[in-house]
């Protein structure tokens, strides 16, 4: 049938014709003259605030996302790429994909559902320059236009700055290396290494989802929402992890540089939709060269992680979690111990298993400090059981005899509140 007329920088989706598997590739010829050339030439569509547009790259070489973001102030400054990497079907809960994200602050990949099949996850990971006839969506915060022009375009051979979003890289564009891997823009003809502080957070869900959380320090951006720098969430996932950014939830996050020894508090919003066990570390993380530690706190335990050495695991009910996870980078000098530097925010208490007489021993710190319960998890957040003391002694120990070989959470309650430890215990 008769398709309508698609203007230029719109973009599209489409089905196939009906004919075959639905996993068959299908070719389509694309016929006509290309936006190419024309001094002052400019492609406007007009668009209204509060609403997502699908668009796409009108030319015939790469498009600068970052010229395209300042060039375009009624856009909310974030590119969303869709990437579908499994799953026969035209069936929306049958999707095997999800949305890549790109902004000032860089990349980051669609969240992946490892377990629906065989199919794959995603692999591609938007850099700054969009492939030619790549399609996007982006949000529009005001009334205005969208403005494709010739001095967002740069000559960017496809790889790692340029990524054609597509499962099979026989039918991409010309050039893309064989690896399915992609990193942020990196050295080319126009673009230096980028060498801003970034981690990449991972989160894996009770029901598997694995959501990519980005982090880029940059001397551009605030604590506060910033235009370009902040990526907002776009999927609507039945599990997942954000930045907490005044109550708004985001997939990326651009903040200052941390000044001196001191420590920035970033706050995350959990979304469950099964109570099980999940596991919260670093997929990734570069140019940490002033000694910035992350920390994930779990404020229900009161636990710290130091995501450089560990991955946190748990378990967690299902619903909304607006209050229980943040991450808190801490800058420390060079020389010093990263460990030490937050013991005295993780525990006013020691503990230390004795093999031999198969029992813990729980000490305060301070002479004055003396202890009256210590709770016992285990590191999923399991209780194991709860010990009641005088309340009277710095020192209290409790047998470990049928406690197996593992890592333990110890909840202790002192004259000064309560206060929590880790321990190994070892057979």
């Amino acid at each position: 049938g008769q398709w309508g007329a698609l203007d230029a920088g719109q973009g599209f989706t489409m089905k196939g014709p009906g004919s075959g598997a639905v996993t068959d590739i299908q070719n389509y010829t694309f016929t006509g003259k290309p936006n190419n050339d024309q001094t002052g030439y400019e492609i406007q569509l007009s668009i209204s605030g509060g609403n997502n547009y699908l668009v796409g790259n009108p030319f015939a070489s790469a498009l600068d996302s970052h010229d395209f973001i300042a060039d375009n102030p009624h856009l909310d400054g974030t590119l969303y790429f869709w990437e579908h990497w499994g799953g026969g079907s035209h069936i929306l809960g049958e999707y095997q994909g999800g949305y890549a994200m790109y902004n000032l602050s860089g990349g980051v990949m669609a969240t992946s559902h490892p377990d629906v099949s065989a199919a794959g996850v995603p692999t591609k990971t938007p850099g700054r320059y969009v492939a030619p006839s790549q399609g996007f969506f982006v949000a529009a915060d005001t009334n205005g236009t969208i403005e494709f022009n010739n001095s967002q375009r740069n000559f960017v051979r496809s790889g790692s700055s340029s990524v054609f979003v597509f499962t099979d890289d026989s039918y991409a564009v010309p050039s893309t290396p064989s690896t399915t891997t992609y990193s942020e823009p990196d050295d080319s003809e126009l673009d230096a290494p980028d060498m801003r502080p970034k981690l990449r957070i991972g989160f894996d869900s009770p029901k598997m989802l694995h959501r990519q959380l980005l982090l880029t320090i940059d001397p551009n951006t605030t604590l506060d929402y910033d235009r370009g720098y902040d990526g907002r969430l776009f999927d609507d996932l039945i599990e997942d992890l954000n930045w907490d950014i005044a109550g708004e939830r985001y997939v990326i996050q651009g903040i200052p540089m941390i000044e001196g020894n001191s420590s920035v508090v970033l706050p995350l919003i959990a979304e469950i939709a099964e109570s099980g066990e999940f596991s919260i570390g670093l997929d990734q993380a570069v140019n940490l060269n002033e000694k910035i530690i992350p920390y994930l706190r779990d404020k229900k335990f009161n636990i710290y992680t130091n995501l450089l050495e560990e991955v946190y695991t748990g378990t967690i009910d299902a619903g909304m979690h607006l209050d229980r996870f943040e991450i808190i980078l801490r800058r420390t000098p060079r020389n010093r111990d990263i460990d030490t530097s937050m013991k005295s925010v993780e525990s006013a208490v020691y503990a230390m298993h004795q093999k031999q007489a198969a029992q813990v021993s729980v000490i305060a710190k301070e002479a004055d400090e003396t202890i009256s319960t210590v709770e016992v998890y285990s590191i999923l957040g399991q209780f194991i059981g709860r010990y009641n003391y005088s309340g009277t002694n710095p020192q209290e120990a409790f047998s470990s005899a049928q406690m197996a070989t593992g890592t333990y959470i110890l909840k202790t309650t002192t004259n000064t509140g309560a206060h929590t430890v880790k321990i190994l215990i070892e057979k």
